[in-house]
């Protein structure tokens, strides 16, 4: 692998040095010192510089660079990695795009990094709307910094897509699109483990003036050793009117550890472990600075049966210039466990180069572990433009539990968005 890293490095140097095939690129540096104490068995005190490059020509070749660096003063101290770098070639004649390197992917088991190969066909008409495509992939699955990600021996998978315009229609109803995509993967760390994932949508509408329009789709992820599905779920999409529509959906539910945002920390669906949830809500887009929403929920916890029910209710509201407010409240009971939430929020926008944000959370959840906790957080967020690629960006955040020790977070960042655009004109 050392000798592909080399190879791909060796052209990128070429892509951003050679003059003579106009090459483009784009990118961002970003810089984030941070002090929290959300992990007590990391340093509470970090520096961070990140960035991402792609360079590409105006024909056939496309190449991508993510990097990361973190300095902290704890047992970690300085880590480095590169989390793509890769050289894409694109055969238009023949429809397939060939990637080699290290590049990043998404599927149930994550989302992780690849040392290898990626090959994908496509054949679609003009507007991209009928057609088909192939992608095959192999290589070796290296974990990501921070995120539900994986790490293995080696992995292959074969993925196709189908998507159609069917334009039928009766009096009554019609089927517009269809949208198909299954796939195959094997993956090896300690044992193999297989995979397969179907994911299906149909849409279309109502001639008549009572209903607008539907859609109704299902996706899964079946591993065959254990005999069980890891992700599962169907959900039907109704809107009554342009403004108003009704969603429901079933899915065996995997909360997301750790949790990456403020707001994500005061919302029952992740509060929970793994779970059966069924979910009903409805959104009214009430004219053009208001939309509410509202639903309810039932949920099943897969260990011990425990069957609850909850509900959320909440708010947009954007009619004053330069001034959003959302609130939202969330509850669930499950079990000897409970969720109860309220969330506000508020950005502002004090002039081109200057935006703020407050957002505000109280909480009361019940835990078999700790019992009742009760809970305030506030998070203010800044963003100044220094000048047109350049911003600054000042973000902190306390929260006081009653049972548990306080958390607290506050970061610095800076980020210079680098672009080199040249007009196929000037070619």
């Amino acid at each position: 692998m050392k000798k592909i890293k080399i190879l791909v490095s060796g052209l990128f140097l070429f892509f951003l040095s050679n003059e003579s095939y106009a090459w483009n690129w784009s990118g961002v540096l970003k810089s984030k010192t941070q002090s929290d104490n959300r992990n007590p068995e990391d340093s509470e005190f970090f520096s961070k510089v990140w960035g991402s490059v792609e360079v590409f020509d105006n024909k056939s070749w496309h190449g991508g660079l993510d990097f990361v660096s973190r300095l902290s003063d704890g047992k970690r101290g300085f880590e480095a990695d590169i989390y793509q770098l890769y050289v894409q070639k694109e055969f238009k004649d023949h429809g397939s795009t060939i990637k080699g390197g290290r590049f990043q992917r998404a599927d149930s088991l994550g989302y992780y990094a690849v040392d290898g190969v990626n090959y994908q066909y496509d054949n679609y008409d003009d507007e991209g709307k009928n057609g088909y495509s192939l992608q095959f992939y192999a290589g070796v699955p290296r974990r990501l910094e921070d995120v539900r990600s994986v790490s293995g021996d080696w992995l292959y998978g074969i993925e196709a897509q189908w998507n159609k315009s069917i334009a039928w229609k009766s009096e009554n109803i019609t089927l517009d699109d269809v949208y198909f995509r299954g796939g195959f993967q094997q993956f090896s760390d300690d044992d193999i483990s297989t995979r397969l994932s179907l994911s299906s949508t149909i849409a279309g509408s109502f001639p008549k003036k009572y209903l607008h329009s539907y859609e109704l789709s299902l996706m899964g992820t079946y591993e065959t050793s254990t005999s069980t599905f890891e992700d599962f779920m169907v959900s039907a999409m109704l809107d009554l009117t342009e403004d108003i529509r009704i969603r429901t959906s079933y899915e065996l539910y995997h909360p997301r550890n750790p949790y990456t945002t403020f707001r994500e920390k005061f919302y029952s669906e992740y509060s929970f472990g793994r779970q059966d949830l069924l979910r009903v809500s409805v959104n009214n887009q009430l004219n053009d600075y208001f939309e509410y929403h509202f639903g309810f929920k039932r949920a099943r916890r897969s260990e011990g049966d425990f069957i609850g029910y909850g509900g959320n209710a909440g708010f947009s509201y954007d009619y004053i210039r330069d001034l959003s407010l959302a609130a939202e409240v969330d509850f669930l009971e499950l079990g000897e466990e409970k969720s109860e939430n309220l969330y506000l929020s508020a950005d502002y926008t004090v002039n081109a180069d200057l935006k703020a944000g407050l957002n505000i959370a109280l909480a009361n959840n019940k835990r078999q572990l700790y019992g009742n906790n009760e809970s305030v957080g506030l998070e203010l967020n800044t963003q100044y433009r220094i000048y047109n690629s350049l911003f600054l960006k000042l973000s902190g955040s306390y929260i006081w539990y009653s049972a548990i020790e306080n958390e607290y977070l506050g970061a610095l960042q800076v980020t210079w968005y680098l672009d080199r655009f040249i007009p196929k004109a000037e070619k």
